[in-house]
């Protein structure tokens, strides 16, 4: 098996295993996966593949991440999640780096990160990508490896958490990013919804109580194992303290 880079990636750690590794680097456009009809432009579709086009990976950095989800008008991941779907292979979105140190290093806070988690919860459901999250480039590239070596021995665009040791429960992991709520309380939240409905039923309750406080307690309510403490940390984090940040 040979592993293809784009040729225009600049990551100075992929390009460095690239060339110890002896990788190919191409152009990676939708052309390279299928025949495009006429009239159909080429566009850019993945970071990583390899000779025998078995699937596509998408390298973010946590930043570059974070900038491709959030802001008006910002929809760059989207599009290139479509873009690799439109291939009909299966793909996956690896993302690398320490959320913590962006956070230092940038002076965002969790608003903005939540809000390119909720981003990409949505892309991996509509797309049916595989999304893990790594620590840094030679553990993404560890992954991506991987995936691409077993992707095809699943259904064409399942998940393979399974199969990636490294990988981490993501759902659970965007729970536990809320101040206070550790993998127990995420793992009963997830009992009873999925991360989708939570979140629309907290938007929900926020819109009928009127209050944090009100959706809060409402939330709590309607989940066994999920204190009102616990529920109000979290719809304090999505709508602010007020319920109107």
């Amino acid at each position: 098996m040979t592993y293809i880079l784009d040729s225009r990636e600049s990551n100075p750690i992929f390009r460095q295993m690239a060339d110890e590794e002896g990788w190919q680097t191409a152009r990676l456009t939708l052309s390279r996966y299928a025949i495009l009809p006429d009239g159909v432009p080429d566009l850019d579709a993945g970071d990583f593949t390899n000779s025998e086009m078995d699937g596509i990976v998408e390298f973010k950095a946590f930043g570059d991440f974070v900038g491709s989800t959030t802001g008006a008008g910002v929809h760059h991941l989207h599009e290139q999640a479509a873009k690799c779907y439109s291939t009909g292979l299966p793909f996956a979105i690896v993302i690398y780096g320490s959320r913590w140190l962006f956070k230092k290093e940038s002076g965002t806070g969790d608003s903005l990160v939540l809000q390119g988690l909720l981003k990409l919860t949505s892309i991996a459901s509509n797309y049916k990508a595989t999304v893990v999250f790594c620590d840094n480039e030679e553990e993404a590239i560890k992954v991506a490896k991987t995936f691409i070596s077993k992707c095809r021995e699943l259904p064409r665009r399942m998940p393979v958490y399974n199969l990636l040791k490294s990988a981490k429960d993501t759902t659970k992991a965007v729970l536990c990013g809320f101040e206070g709520i550790g993998e127990k309380t995420a793992a009963a939240i997830l009992k009873t919804w999925t991360l989708r409905e939570f979140f629309t039923s907290i938007f929900d309750a926020a819109d009928l109580t009127g209050s944090v406080e009100g959706a809060a307690e409402s939330i709590a309510g309607a989940t066994p194992g999920l204190g009102k403490a616990s529920a109000l940390r979290i719809v304090k984090a999505l709508l602010g303290p007020t319920g109107g940040d």
